[in-house]
């Protein structure tokens, strides 16, 4: 009977070590997400063989969706005219999506370009919390233009929302040393400057607590576990 009520008084126990420990994961999600919050990218061009920064050229971006989150997930709602695009962003690393959705640009698509400085970096502020599209238009002298990818604003990274995002496309050398021919595209007034860097980026849905949850439940019935074998042992 004693057993019996020292296995009982264990699995009670567990139980409510794992459901304070997702109510406080759950509550330190929501206090760190500042919703509304207005974030930065950075674009960063730089030749990663010589590690020397390249001046020059131009970059637009454009918000493809908007960005809700609750206690748990996250979630995308297309929109400045990519709504009827017809794609799903469940992937944001992608690089197919992120050319389609360049595909969806037209006149009526409102983006904000910026000039690359002599710091080899196009800054984009105030930023509207959603998922942008990067966009090279111009190119600097002997370069090719870097392929399109998207960022997503506020960015979680090591458990926390990131506000302040960099990007460092990948610059590929141009064989003619002649930089590409602009594209054309309706570009709005421009706003202050943020960085952008392709980091992990968080996917449509995507849990925020089960990690450190399931990792406090392990641990708990490894130690209900020892304790019932030692028991066991003991008879």
């Amino acid at each position: 009977m004693k057993k019996k009520g020292i296995q009982k008084s264990l699995r009670v126990l567990c139980m409510l070590l794992c459901f304070f420990a997702m109510m406080a994961v759950r509550v330190s999600a929501a206090e760190e997400y500042g919703q509304g919050q207005k974030g930065s990218l950075s674009v960063v061009m730089k030749n990663r063989k010589t590690n020397t920064k390249i001046p020059g050229g131009e970059v637009v971006l454009y918000q493809v969706a908007e960005f809700t989150s609750n206690e748990t997930e996250i979630q995308y709602t297309f929109t400045n005219g990519f709504e009827n695009c017809g794609l799903k962003l469940d992937n944001l690393e992608d690089e197919l999506l992120a050319e389609k959705l360049k595909a969806e640009i037209n006149a009526s698509t409102v983006g904000v370009a910026q000039t690359i400085g002599t710091d080899g970096t196009a800054g984009f502020s105030g930023l509207e919390e959603g998922v942008y599209l990067v966009v090279q238009t111009k190119t600097a002298k002997g370069y090719e233009m870097f392929s399109p990818f998207l960022v997503s604003l506020p960015m979680m990274e090591d458990g926390q929302w990131k506000y302040q995002v960099e990007a460092m496309p990948k610059i590929e050398v141009s064989v003619s040393g002649k930089p590409e021919t602009p594209l054309k595209r309706p570009v709005s007034t421009p706003k202050p400057a943020f960085s952008g860097n392709n980091l992990r980026l968080p996917q449509t849905g995507q849990l925020i607590w089960p990690i450190p949850v399931m990792a406090i439940a392990g641990m708990l019935l490894f130690a209900v576990g020892w304790s019932l074998r030692k028991d066991k042992k003991t008879e």
